[in-house]
């Protein structure tokens, strides 16, 4: 039961990552962007990243960097509320 659990929470979180991805790539395709830059020196704006996969080399290291760390907290955060007996 604890494992069907636990496979059922995480089609929950892949299917949530697969519509806001989706989402995602299709307001991308439409041309909208947020109004600023991507780097604190403001070398890249948002405007400069293309769509899809061009995208990835696109990015600085130190923004790959930040998303990385921002999906280890929240994997974190999750194990912490999973690893709980339930009540």
């Amino acid at each position: 039961p604890e494992q069907f659990r636990r496979y059922r929470e995480v089609e929950i979180k892949h299917g949530r990552v697969a519509m806001a991805a989706t989402l995602g790539y299709i307001v991308a395709e439409t041309g909208l962007r947020w109004p600023a830059a991507l780097t604190l020196d403001g070398s890249v704006s948002f405007s400069d990243i293309p769509n899809g996969i061009a995208a990835i080399p696109a990015i600085p290291g130190l923004g790959w960097v930040q998303i990385v760390f921002l999906v280890g907290c929240l994997e974190e955060h999750d194990l912490h509320l999973t690893a709980s007996p339930p009540s």
